[in-house]
């Protein structure tokens, strides 16, 4: 009868932890917006998870969220690179809206400057850290560390954020 009520209580607190895990991680990791997620990384060939992962670590997936620099909305987009987003020949035909705070409109112009990016940078974390400091900087670290990629940049908040979206990605990738 004592095995049975150990073997009882072991269950029942591995059923616990079990539980305790996953609701870190949906608390850790929310997920919102799936629908605009899916199309924009349809449309721009971008990983969900990953959209999902840069979403997380810009607002929470707050759609109102404003930055003390003036970036906007999901995925914390500058209105400067709105506009650069904008003359991008995807969205000549079809007017991609005026509202950052739009979860749809959002999303398409951030996944698009990360489409961007990436293919600009040819590396994940060296695009991260361009879409977090900017492309300047990133352009400017590149020539002074003679390299074609980034492991680190002189701003700790850059190297977290990039961290951040990386680890990040893996949780969303069974989620989305």
């Amino acid at each position: 009868m004592k095995k049975k009520r150990r073997i009882v209580a072991v269950l029942l607190c591995a059923a616990l932890l079990i539980s305790a895990f996953f609701c870190a991680i949906f608390f850790m990791f929310p997920l919102k917006y799936e629908r605009q997620i899916n199309e924009a990384s349809a449309q721009f060939g971008v990983e969900p998870a990953l959209i999902a992962s840069i979403i997380n670590a810009e607002s929470g997936f707050n759609a109102s969220a404003v930055s003390p620099r003036g970036a906007v909305g999901l995925m914390q987009i500058l209105p400067s690179t709105f506009e650069f987003v904008k003359t991008f020949e995807v969205f000549a035909s079809d007017a991609l809206g005026d509202d950052l705070f739009d979860p749809k409109v959002n999303i398409l112009a951030g996944t698009a400057y990360l489409k961007y990016l990436l293919t600009k940078f040819g590396d994940l974390k060296t695009a991260l850290f361009a879409y977090n400091a900017g492309e300047g900087n990133t352009r400017l670290w590149l020539k002074t560390q003679s390299a074609d990629a980034l492991e680190k940049t002189p701003f700790a908040e850059t190297n977290s954020y990039a961290d951040k979206v990386l680890n990040g990605i893996g949780m969303y990738y069974w989620r989305i």
